[in-house]
């Protein structure tokens, strides 16, 4: 509890404001604190945010160094009987797939119109016989067609799908149909059904043919009908399928891998900008190390490799400190040799005895540079964020600390004022009591001649 005090009854002092400007000649060392605590902390904001930036790169070279990137296939369709995908272990050429008939799935429905809450059971359970040749059986809430197509729907294994198809303003006939197309898939209940059914329409294949060879499939999907390639048959009628390496998709992972790199170099210039006429200075302007880890990154993409230069593969440094994409240069380089290109930029690992081993490229040692920035338990940055966060911890405790010692210390001067004011006060009684015995004796003394 602070000390009362009354400002200036006896001294005509401002000791409020007195003490209050003495506080803060105290303080300047807790000030002190704060600011240094506050430049910790901008510098770990600041670290955090180069760290992000390069974990962006990291994950850009991850995507780059995957085979799906160098091996993308894509196919384009010529027609509109099918669609067509390709997976990477599509081989690129041409081929015409003649559609003559699609897949179609077995269906019946029943001969006459019910309501919704008409009995069509015998009561019992009913027994449906699967495409797998296994009975199974459903178990109706109660007999109505309502609740009949409900467990047909709501049991699993069935093989069918059923629906109620308006015939009239109240009345539904049943229908039906197998999940899954092709011959040999039924669409029928086998017993407990009172009502009259259609003959079954069977299901069929797809025919097609593939440059003039017949082929069938129970789907309308049909995979591999050119390696590596799944076609989904739409309608009848010739189309042509065209598959071609995806050139565009490995342009765009290396493009990407380029701008993360840049996004991170930026960072870095902002990060570490030191600017002598500037009011404020840059987070990171005195930190050599941040500064260091864009150099490398520099150094890690223009570096020759193998004889080769990365500009041969359209990927240049400039004299700002960034890299510059060539696209036309890429795809030059692609196109006349894809594996060099390749193994420059982002060569597959080898494998021995299962344990995989990076290969010399580009990505490898930019990855490199990253990993030891950002790596969990030694990276540089990771390093430097935990030293400044246990450097801003102990800065907090002494700031803390400060805080009850220049409570103490206001205490004390209210107490050392208001003691000063008493004193003072006592003082100008006595001296006000003197001045009357003064005043009283000199009366007397001229009375008395």
């Amino acid at each position: 509890m602070g000390t009362f005090g009354i400002d200036g009854l006896a001294s005509g002092l401002d000791t409020t404001t007195l003490i209050n400007q003495l506080m803060q000649v105290e303080a300047i060392p807790q000030q002190q604190l704060k600011t240094t605590l506050r430049n910790q902390t901008s510098s770990v904001t600041a670290f955090q945010v180069v760290a992000s930036r390069l974990k962006s790169a990291e994950t850009a070279i991850a995507a780059l160094t995957k085979d799906a990137t160098w091996d993308a296939k894509t196919s384009t369709v010529t027609g509109t009987s099918l669609t067509a995908t390709s997976g990477t272990s599509a081989l690129a050429g041409k081929a015409t797939i003649d559609v003559l008939s699609l897949a179609t799935a077995a269906r019946t429905r029943s001969t006459e119109s019910h309501r919704l809450d008409a009995t069509v059971t015998d009561g019992g359970p009913l027994t449906i016989l699967n495409a797998k040749g296994v009975e199974v059986t459903v178990t109706p809430r109660s007999g109505s067609l309502a609740d009949v197509i409900a467990a047909i729907n709501d049991t699993p294994d069935t093989g069918l799908t059923a629906v109620a198809v308006r015939t009239g303003a109240d009345t539904y006939t049943l229908q039906l149909q197998a999940k899954e197309t092709g011959a040999g898939t039924p669409a029928a209940v086998t017993s407990g059904l009172t009502i009259a059914m259609d003959p079954t329409v069977a299901g069929v294949d797809a025919v097609y043919e593939v440059d003039g060879i017949r082929g069938t499939s129970a789907s309308n999907t049909v995979a591999d009908i050119l390696p590596g390639v799944t076609v989904n048959l739409t309608g009848t009628g010739p189309s042509t399928v065209t598959v071609a390496s995806d050139q565009a998709k490995t342009t765009a992972a290396v493009k990407a891998v380029v701008d993360a790199v840049n996004a991170a170099l930026d960072e870095i210039a902002t990060q570490t900008k030191n600017d002598p006429a500037a009011t404020t200075r840059a987070p990171l302007s005195a930190d050599t190390m941040v500064r260091s880890i864009g150099n490398d990154l520099l150094r890690a993409a223009s570096d020759a490799l193998g004889g080769r230069s990365a500009a041969e593969v359209g990927i240049q440094t400039t004299r700002t400190g960034r890299l510059v994409f060539d696209e036309a240069a890429f795809a030059d380089a692609y196109a006349r040799d894809p594996q060099a290109t390749r193994a420059f930029i982002a060569p597959a690992a080898t494998t021995v005895d299962g344990v995989s081993t990076p290969r010399d490229g580009l990505a490898t040692r930019l990855t490199a540079v990253l990993e030891r920035a950002t790596n969990a338990e030694s990276g540089t940055i990771t390093s430097a964020v935990q030293g400044r966060e246990q450097r801003s911890k102990d800065l907090q405790t002494a700031i803390d600390s400060w805080d009850r010692r220049l409570e103490v210390r206001r205490t004390i001067l209210q107490r050392q004022f208001t003691g000063l004011e008493v004193a003072l006060g006592k003082l100008q009684s006595q001296s006000s009591w003197l001045s009357g015995q003064l005043a009283g004796l000199q009366a007397n003394l001229g009375n008395g001649s």
